[in-house]
């Protein structure tokens, strides 16, 4: 998942275990990112994860991305 989140221009600020084998990642990624981030999330834990989406800021995209 880590890996995933990277490839889509995502920070990782914080990852912490969530009791039961569980784990909770906060990351920064561009909302451009997350369009079938849903869908992808369930095909890489079967289903298993939990996702909360949230906006916190905005910023110029970099130079040649399309948003």
């Amino acid at each position: 998942m880590l890996t995933d989140l990277s490839g889509r221009r995502g920070r990782v600020s914080a990852t912490e275990a969530a009791g039961a084998g569980r784990a909770r990642v906060v990351a920064h990624v561009p909302e451009a990112e997350l369009a079938r981030y849903v869908l992808d999330l369930r095909s890489i834990t079967a289903g298993q994860a939990e996702l909360t989406i949230a906006p916190d800021h905005y910023a110029k995209a970099p130079g040649g991305v399309r948003t």
